[in-house]
């Protein structure tokens, strides 16, 4: 009689905290009430984003990650502004991170001012247009409830 035998070692993979996002795409225009609006392919040019925060729904009290400290990664692609971070282990970060799996939370934002000569307004088809051409500071990445650019999104 032959016996085999296998031993098989199982692990469970730690579920993933990662919080990915657009916050704004270019070259896309959209509805903001009375007019639409749209980024330019090189708004970000020059702009500081040396200390950009990510916060739930721009709440200065909610941070979840910040450039400087590390935990937030900034990258513009050809495309749009996206953000990473790992969800905080705080009752915040939990409740983010359940928000965002269940598909209730699913866009994003971002906070800036523009430069003096940062924008132009025409009309295009009997509407107001406006392009931001130039952002001076990025203060925000926010994953939101009601985004103003519904082309944004975010993922875990």
């Amino acid at each position: 009689m032959e016996k085999r035998s296998i031993n098989y070692e199982f692990r469970a993979m730690p579920e993933s905290r990662t919080i990915v996002g657009t916050a704004t795409v270019f070259n896309s225009a959209y509805d903001m009430g009375w007019y639409d609006e749209e980024m330019s392919q090189d708004v970000f040019t020059n702009s500081d984003m040396s200390d950009v925060v990510a916060l739930f729904n721009h709440d200065a009290n909610m941070v979840l990650a910040r450039t400087k400290s590390g935990t937030l990664k900034l990258n513009l692609t050809g495309n749009a502004l996206e953000y990473s971070f790992e969800a905080p282990n705080t009752t915040l970060g939990n409740d983010l991170l359940e928000m965002v799996k269940r598909g209730d939370v699913y866009q994003s934002s971002f906070a800036f001012d523009i430069k003096d000569d940062g924008d132009s307004w025409e009309i295009m088809e009997g509407r107001w247009k406006r392009t931001i051409k130039k952002i001076n500071k990025v203060y925000d990445v926010s994953p939101v409830t009601y985004p103003a650019n519904p082309n944004t999104t975010v993922a875990s």
